[in-house]
């Protein structure tokens, strides 16, 4: 899996502005879409056959 990190472009539209928090299925994200400005959490799992 690739690292996420802060200032990071995913998804093509989506700004990474911050980490939320971490625990054992993975990381999740604060994120700003770039086309409409809009904010929301992205969950980044660890495990690719993670649910």
């Amino acid at each position: 899996m690739a690292e996420w990190k802060t200032g990071q472009i995913i998804l093509d539209d989506c700004l990474i502005e911050k980490e939320l928090g971490q625990g054992g299925m993975g990381r999740v994200w604060i994120v700003k879409s770039i086309s409409t400005g809009r904010r929301f959490a992205v969950k980044q799992t660890l495990d690719p056959d993670a649910g």
